[in-house]
């Protein structure tokens, strides 16, 4: 439920309530909810590099995003999103211990099956307008085709929900948490990159810097992992 209902439920509200640049920003604050959680809650060290990482993509991100522009202060927006950054760091640790005793696959089927039993409750699925689903939709560039809804819906089902659902799990299991949250944090970067092909949109300056800055926190962060393996592996004792 907090993965399937709570995540997707707090940023359309948070970005409904905040410029998107600034959402964004506050939904990524879950990488260090996990440090924290990780060096306080676990008592587990976490490497000066990580930390470094972090600050690295918040900061690389900010750019990108260019929070600055249509900045307004919203206290119920602000709340929802220091909340959505709560329940994305939970939705990462949790994930991470249930791969322990279940595989990626049967994690998320389950979820979906709990996430649908939630909406079918609050909000259910036969008051939606199905007429709607046969229209079309209204391209905002030239470059973009008209779309039907039904066509957009399904595919944000499945490229939008389900794949990544699937990936992220996927990688808790590999990175963990602390180190998957920072990868996940490149997601508006690619946006960007995809929105100047599909879309015809170009990145100023600034937001290209910002993509650099995004990139080089999370190689800090993989080299902190191997650094962390190499002194792991160093303080075994040798077995001759």
């Amino acid at each position: 439920v907090i993965a399937f209902v709570l995540v997707q439920f707090l940023y359309f509200f948070t970005v409904s309530r905040l410029p998107l640049g600034l959402g964004t920003l506050l939904a990524v604050l879950a990488p260090v909810v996990v440090a924290l959680w990780v060096r306080f809650g676990k008592k587990q060290p976490v490497s000066n590099r990580l930390w470094l990482a972090i600050a690295l993509t918040l900061i690389g991100l900010g750019l990108v995003s260019q929070i600055w522009l249509g900045l307004r202060f919203d206290i119920l927006g602000v709340l929802a999103g220091f909340a959505l950054a709560l329940a994305l760091a939970l939705y990462w640790l949790l994930g991470e211990a249930g791969q322990e005793r279940r595989d990626g696959v049967s994690l998320t089927m389950w979820g979906f099956i709990f996430a649908s039993a939630t909406w079918a409750i609050l909000q259910p699925w036969w008051s939606f307008p199905f007429s709607v689903l046969t229209e079309m939709s209204v391209p905002e560039t030239t470059t973009f085709p008209a779309l039907p809804i039904w066509g957009i819906m399904l595919w944000g089902v499945i490229l939008g929900t389900v794949i990544p659902f699937l990936l992220v799990l996927g990688s808790l299991r590999r990175i963990g948490a602390q180190r998957a949250g920072i990868v996940a944090t490149t997601e508006p970067l690619w946006a960007g990159l995809i929105a100047i092909f599909v879309l015809g949109e170009m990145l100023n300056w600034m937001q290209a810097l910002g993509g650099c800055v995004v990139i080089a926190g999370v190689v800090l962060a993989e080299t902190s992992r191997r650094i962390s393996a190499e002194e792991e592996a160093g303080s075994l004792p040798s077995p001759v």
